[in-house]
């Protein structure tokens, strides 16, 4: 997204990918409770050119799988379903989300 907040965040993580903010100004939720900078890459405004193209590319994938897998440990907490009022006569959507987020969250099971 082109914000301050962006749905992209939480569908990044939901996806298994690292974040990448790139965003002076916006501050994930929970951060008094996770350590960030264990699973989103934050990169200022300022240096939005190749360098981070370079940066990005020069992570070796030992750090990529640690951060996709602390990224997987919190994602639940990003999980934002839609309201019960939008599942009305769709049992079966309904039914295909509440697996969907078992396969993704067993623990809010």
């Amino acid at each position: 997204g082109r914000a301050a907040w962006s749905v992209r965040f939480f569908e990044a993580l939901l996806a298994g990918c690292v974040p990448v903010v790139l965003s002076d100004h916006y501050e994930p939720p929970f951060q008094a409770l996770f350590d960030l900078t264990e699973f989103v890459i934050k990169w200022p405004m300022a240096r939005i050119d190749a360098s981070l193209t370079d940066f990005l590319a020069s992570v070796p994938l030992e750090v990529v799988e640690r951060y996709a897998l602390a990224a997987r440990r919190v994602r639940c907490w990003y999980l934002y379903p839609p309201p019960e009022i939008s599942w009305l006569g769709n049992w079966e959507a309904r039914h295909e989300l509440e697996e969907v987020e078992r396969s993704i969250c067993p623990c809010l099971s």
